[in-house]
């Protein structure tokens, strides 16, 4: 059974900490939703995105959205002007023709190179 001081027992050790090294206060809900905001900027796929939701103990995200996601019309804007100057990549034959030619082995491979290259961009 918790103890009747369980809820505050967290925010006594942060104060303790922030006070020996010099830094001002954070409560526990604080560093909550700056590891939601972290998470949620660093996010580039909807399985990322659902992972966070979930690790906040999220039951959908949809609540992840209500709370968390509340976007300046700015950066907004921003964000959707960087959706329609992305080209869409079509290979070119070569490439295509080349890809064709792979083994199952072979494709599983070039999408884990593919994938590894993609998350260093």
């Amino acid at each position: 059974m918790p103890g009747k001081n369980r809820q505050h027992a967290l925010g006594k050790r942060l104060r303790i900490i922030s006070t020996m090294h010099h830094l001002p206060y954070k409560s526990p809900h604080q560093y909550r939703h700056g590891y939601a905001i972290y998470g949620l900027e660093r996010c580039q796929t909807m399985e990322q995105y659902h992972a966070l939701s979930r690790n906040m103990m999220h039951n959908n995200i949809s609540i992840t959205d209500q709370v968390y996601v509340h976007l300046e019309v700015q950066e907004r804007g921003r964000i959707l002007s960087e959706i329609y100057e992305n080209p869409v990549l079509k290979p070119d034959g070569e490439l295509a023709s080349f890809i064709l030619k792979l083994g199952k082995e072979d494709i599983q491979d070039a999408l884990r190179l593919i994938a590894n290259r993609l998350v260093s961009l």
